[in-house]
């Protein structure tokens, strides 16, 4: 199983960060329906689906960053 997150998407092609932290370039044709910026998707035995919880918690633990670093700057 390969977890990947969907770094940006570009002509026809999804640029996805990989575990390794590289970068894979991935026909749109080949992603679950609706996948956008930030999801997470997970690739088994050659098809790939959405990763809705993991997407989820990243998001949560993006907006928290954020807010703690707007906190901070306001100190």
């Amino acid at each position: 199983m390969k977890k990947l997150i969907v770094d940006r998407i570009e002509v026809g092609v999804a640029v996805c960060e990989n575990e390794d932290g590289g970068y894979e370039h991935i026909s749109v044709e080949k992603l679950p329906e609706g996948v956008k910026e930030g999801d997470c998707i997970v690739e088994k035995d050659g098809v790939m689906t959405a990763d809705e919880t993991e997407t989820a918690q990243r998001r949560e633990r993006m907006r928290s960053l954020m807010m703690r670093a707007m906190r901070k700057n306001k100190e």
